[in-house]
C-alpha cells in the first residue's frame, strides 16, 4: 500500500523528530485541534490540515510522570 497516509500519530512524530511542534487545525471549527485525530472534534469533518507552531506561546505549567518500580498490581 504505497498511497496510505501515515497515521495521525506518525505524522505528529515526524514533526518531533525534526525538532518542530505539529498540530492540526480544522478551517470549518476555526480552531486548532490537539491531540492529532482523523476526524475534527466539533463538526465532525475531515477537513485537518498540519500546521507547525511558531513558538511564541506561553508555557504556565509542566508534569513529569515517573514509572512506578516493582509490579504495579500490589499495593505498597
Amino acid at each position: 500500500m504505497p498511497d496510505t497516509p501515515a497515521s495521525p500519530l506518525a505524522t505528529y512524530i515526524a514533526f518531533l523528530e525534526r525538532g518542530e511542534l505539529g498540530y492540526q487545525f480544522s478551517p470549518s471549527a476555526n480552531a486548532a485541534v490537539f491531540y492529532p485525530r482523523v476526524i475534527a472534534p466539533r463538526t465532525g469533518a475531515d477537513d485537518l490540515e498540519w500546521r507547525v507552531s511558531k513558538g511564541l506561546g506561553t508555557v504556565y505549567a509542566t508534569t513529569v510522570v515517573h514509572q512506578q518500580k516493582g509490579d504495579p498490581t500490589t499495593s505498597r
